[in-house]
């Protein structure tokens, strides 16, 4: 299933006429889609979204804080990411596996629901802990079905292409802070290559 009209981007459209692969690309990337991404996430969210922008090491998120902020707040609505983009680098030490594990309790009733503790920018990219996970469809994550390849494949390329600008978008279908579908790609030399991803858990 693809994601509906209303929450698409033209990414192909924007790169022929923006300068996404210079040393600014990352910079330039935000100008042309940050403000795309938030009005389309204010259309899928059933709240008035309060985004900010914050930037750690090479990655800027876009994540809203709305509902812990809200007077009204009922623990039914999350803080969400809307978007991020940046430089992948070189991660700065090993995997903090301890803390990943503490960071959502009951993984057995992640993995029962078909999702893993996924990565918007994995590690390998210099993604980090905290507002960079969210519950990624476990074949998707692991690698494991003709999408989770074209993920992988990805990450690879940004891996393995200097200047990359990579990013990652979540759209939503409920209050909760699990995407139904993932904008995923990267710039390369000018030449944008992503895909939309279903993050709907399916059969093995």
């Amino acid at each position: 299933m693809a994601a509906d009209e209303w929450c698409s981007v033209d990414y192909r459209g924007l790169a022929a006429v923006e300068r996404w692969d210079s040393v600014d690309g990352p910079r330039n990337f935000g100008a042309a889609i940050s403000g795309l991404w938030c009005e389309h996430y204010a259309v899928m969210t059933p709240w008035t979204p309060e985004i900010v922008e914050i930037t750690l090491g090479q990655l800027t998120y876009l994540f809203d804080l709305a509902p812990s902020q809200a007077e009204d707040a009922d623990g039914k609505a999350t803080d969400r990411v809307v978007g991020v983009w940046g430089r992948p680098t070189v991660p700065a030490g090993p995997r903090d596996t301890a803390r990943q594990r503490g960071f959502v309790h009951n993984p057995p009733g992640w993995s029962g629901a078909g999702f893993d503790r996924g990565h918007y920018v994995a590690h390998s990219l210099g993604g980090g802990m905290d507002m960079n996970f969210f519950p990624q469809e476990s074949r998707l994550n692991r690698g494991r079905s003709t999408a989770g390849k074209r993920w992988r494949a990805l990450e690879r390329r940004a891996a393995a292409a200097a200047d990359t600008t990579l990013f990652a978008r979540p759209m939503y279908t409920d209050a909760s802070w699990t995407p139904r579908w993932l904008d995923f790609g990267i710039v390369v030399d000018g030449v944008i290559d992503f895909d939309t991803f279903d993050n709907r858990p399916t059969a093995a």
